[in-house]
Protein backbone atom coordinates (compact mmCIF):
# COMPACT_ATOMS: atom_id res chain seq x y z
CA UNK A 1 0.00 0.00 0.00
CA UNK A 2 1.51 3.18 -0.91
CA UNK A 3 0.91 6.22 1.68
CA UNK A 4 -0.87 9.11 0.30
CA UNK A 5 0.12 12.24 2.20
CA UNK A 6 -2.31 14.61 0.40
CA UNK A 7 -5.11 12.13 1.28
CA UNK A 8 -3.94 11.48 4.96
CA UNK A 9 -3.62 15.47 5.30
CA UNK A 10 -7.43 15.36 4.25
CA UNK A 11 -8.44 13.13 5.92
CA UNK A 12 -7.03 14.24 9.60
CA UNK A 13 -8.34 17.72 8.45
CA UNK A 14 -11.76 16.33 8.05
CA UNK A 15 -11.59 14.74 11.07
CA UNK A 16 -10.73 17.28 13.67
CA UNK A 17 -13.00 19.37 11.96
CA UNK A 18 -15.95 16.75 12.01
CA UNK A 19 -15.55 15.55 15.71
CA UNK A 20 -18.14 16.66 18.21
CA UNK A 21 -16.80 17.96 21.71
CA UNK A 22 -17.55 15.40 24.24
CA UNK A 23 -20.14 16.76 27.56
CA UNK A 24 -20.58 15.36 30.36
CA UNK A 25 -23.62 15.96 33.03
CA UNK A 26 -22.52 15.38 36.78
CA UNK A 27 -24.68 12.43 38.04
CA UNK A 28 -23.38 11.60 41.48
CA UNK A 29 -21.33 13.41 44.39
CA UNK A 30 -19.69 11.14 46.72
CA UNK A 31 -17.95 11.14 49.82
CA UNK A 32 -15.58 8.09 50.83
CA UNK A 33 -13.90 7.04 54.53
CA UNK A 34 -10.63 5.24 54.06
CA UNK A 35 -8.36 3.41 55.91
CA UNK A 36 -5.21 3.96 55.12
CA UNK A 37 -3.61 1.99 58.03
CA UNK A 38 -1.34 -0.19 55.85
CA UNK A 39 -0.44 2.49 53.59
CA UNK A 40 2.01 1.66 51.10
CA UNK A 41 3.73 -1.48 50.08
CA UNK A 42 6.33 -2.61 48.06
CA UNK A 43 5.40 -4.01 44.60
CA UNK A 44 7.13 -5.19 41.19
CA UNK A 45 6.03 -1.92 39.61
CA UNK A 46 6.54 0.74 42.42
CA UNK A 47 4.75 1.07 45.93
CA UNK A 48 1.06 -0.24 45.90
CA UNK A 49 -1.51 1.42 47.97
CA UNK A 50 -3.30 -0.74 50.12
CA UNK A 51 -6.51 1.39 51.65
CA UNK A 52 -10.04 -0.37 52.69
CA UNK A 53 -13.03 1.88 52.57
CA UNK A 54 -14.68 1.85 55.44
CA UNK A 55 -18.25 3.53 54.73
CA UNK A 56 -19.23 6.60 52.51
CA UNK A 57 -21.95 6.97 50.15
CA UNK A 58 -23.45 8.31 47.00
CA UNK A 59 -25.80 11.49 46.53
CA UNK A 60 -27.57 13.13 44.08
CA UNK A 61 -26.07 16.42 43.01
CA UNK A 62 -29.27 18.54 42.88
CA UNK A 63 -31.35 17.34 45.91
CA UNK A 64 -27.81 16.18 48.15
CA UNK A 65 -30.25 12.95 48.63
CA UNK A 66 -27.91 9.57 49.55
CA UNK A 67 -28.58 7.64 46.64
CA UNK A 68 -26.21 4.72 47.91
CA UNK A 69 -23.94 3.76 50.72
CA UNK A 70 -20.38 1.98 49.87
CA UNK A 71 -20.52 -1.51 51.79
CA UNK A 72 -17.54 -1.39 54.56
CA UNK A 73 -14.86 -3.97 54.09
CA UNK A 74 -14.98 -5.11 50.03
CA UNK A 75 -14.09 -1.56 48.74
CA UNK A 76 -10.72 -0.51 48.41
CA UNK A 77 -7.68 0.93 46.59
CA UNK A 78 -5.03 -1.05 45.29
CA UNK A 79 -2.95 1.74 43.17
CA UNK A 80 0.41 2.04 42.26
CA UNK A 81 2.79 4.64 42.92
CA UNK A 82 5.33 4.88 39.22
CA UNK A 83 8.78 5.93 39.26
CA UNK A 84 7.42 9.34 37.90
CA UNK A 85 5.73 10.15 40.68
CA UNK A 86 2.29 9.86 39.30
CA UNK A 87 -0.33 7.75 41.24
CA UNK A 88 -2.71 5.11 39.09
CA UNK A 89 -5.92 4.41 40.73
CA UNK A 90 -6.94 0.58 40.63
CA UNK A 91 -9.93 1.02 42.71
CA UNK A 92 -12.86 -1.38 43.62
CA UNK A 93 -15.75 -0.43 45.39
CA UNK A 94 -19.31 -1.79 46.40
CA UNK A 95 -22.55 0.37 46.86
CA UNK A 96 -25.84 -0.54 47.64
CA UNK A 97 -28.55 1.72 45.94
CA UNK A 98 -31.23 3.32 48.93
CA UNK A 99 -34.52 2.81 46.83
CA UNK A 100 -34.42 -0.97 45.76
CA UNK A 101 -31.95 -2.41 48.09
CA UNK A 102 -29.60 -3.41 44.65
CA UNK A 103 -25.80 -3.36 44.49
CA UNK A 104 -23.67 -1.34 42.24
CA UNK A 105 -20.16 -2.75 41.65
CA UNK A 106 -17.74 0.14 39.84
CA UNK A 107 -13.78 0.13 39.38
CA UNK A 108 -11.88 2.77 38.88
CA UNK A 109 -8.85 3.63 36.62
CA UNK A 110 -6.92 6.42 36.19
CA UNK A 111 -3.81 9.01 37.08
CA UNK A 112 -2.96 12.03 39.46
CA UNK A 113 -0.86 12.67 42.66
CA UNK A 114 -1.04 10.09 45.41
CA UNK A 115 -3.02 11.13 48.59
CA UNK A 116 -4.18 14.55 47.14
CA UNK A 117 -5.73 13.82 43.34
CA UNK A 118 -6.35 12.24 40.30
CA UNK A 119 -9.14 12.18 37.33
CA UNK A 120 -10.32 8.43 36.51
CA UNK A 121 -13.01 6.57 34.02
CA UNK A 122 -15.20 4.79 36.36
CA UNK A 123 -17.10 1.64 34.54
CA UNK A 124 -20.64 0.27 37.16
CA UNK A 125 -22.07 -2.86 37.05
CA UNK A 126 -25.93 -2.99 38.69
CA UNK A 127 -29.12 -4.71 38.10
CA UNK A 128 -31.01 -1.76 39.79
CA UNK A 129 -33.84 -1.72 37.17
CA UNK A 130 -33.66 2.26 37.51
CA UNK A 131 -30.12 2.72 36.60
CA UNK A 132 -29.26 -0.29 34.01
CA UNK A 133 -28.24 2.74 31.76
CA UNK A 134 -24.93 2.85 33.81
CA UNK A 135 -23.70 -0.14 32.69
CA UNK A 136 -23.19 1.40 29.08
CA UNK A 137 -22.31 4.49 30.10
CA UNK A 138 -18.47 6.29 29.92
CA UNK A 139 -17.78 7.89 33.19
CA UNK A 140 -15.67 10.23 34.41
CA UNK A 141 -14.78 10.40 38.06
CA UNK A 142 -12.91 13.23 39.72
CA UNK A 143 -11.51 12.80 43.83
CA UNK A 144 -9.96 15.00 46.30
CA UNK A 145 -8.04 12.88 48.96
CA UNK A 146 -7.53 14.33 52.55
CA UNK A 147 -6.17 12.59 55.28
CA UNK A 148 -8.83 9.47 55.81
CA UNK A 149 -11.26 11.02 53.55
CA UNK A 150 -12.29 11.47 50.20
CA UNK A 151 -14.79 13.26 47.81
CA UNK A 152 -15.29 12.92 44.97
CA UNK A 153 -17.73 13.33 41.75
CA UNK A 154 -19.52 11.43 38.64
CA UNK A 155 -20.04 12.58 35.37
CA UNK A 156 -21.82 10.32 32.23
CA UNK A 157 -20.80 11.29 29.03
CA UNK A 158 -23.49 12.50 27.13
CA UNK A 159 -25.29 10.90 24.21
Amino acid sequence: MIFNKRVFTSMLSLAATSLAQPTFTKIFDGALLINDSIGFVPGPFGPRALYAFTGGNLTDPNSGDVVANIIPGVSGQWGVLGSNEIFYPDVRVVAQWVDDQTYAFWDVHGSGIAGASAANYARFETNSASRLALNNKFLLLTIEVADESAIFEIYSLDD
